[in-house]
């Protein structure tokens, strides 16, 4: 994986866990539900359309949240 992809994939994880400000395994569903809630919140359009960043960071949060509790499905690419 090429140095800049892992930077921003690094980027994005730092962002997403600033924002959900406790430990990724004690994280409820719940707590990922506020995460993308807020994620929307703050980077959608102002007609509240999903953005590239949007996309990104759920994409993001999706494969990170599934190694973080289950050890599988990050694959660092896709």
């Amino acid at each position: 994986m090429a140095k800049a992809y892992r930077c921003r994939n690094l980027i994005a994880l730092l962002t997403l866990s600033r924002m959900l400000n406790k430990n990724w395994t004690d994280a409820s569903k719940g707590d990922i539900d506020t995460l993308v809630y807020n994620v929307v919140e703050i980077y959608s359009d102002h007609k509240g359309k999903e953005t590239n960043s949007t996309a990104d960071a759920k994409k993001y949060l999706k494969m990170f949240f599934r190694w973080a509790k289950f050890g599988s499905g990050f694959q660092g690419s896709g």
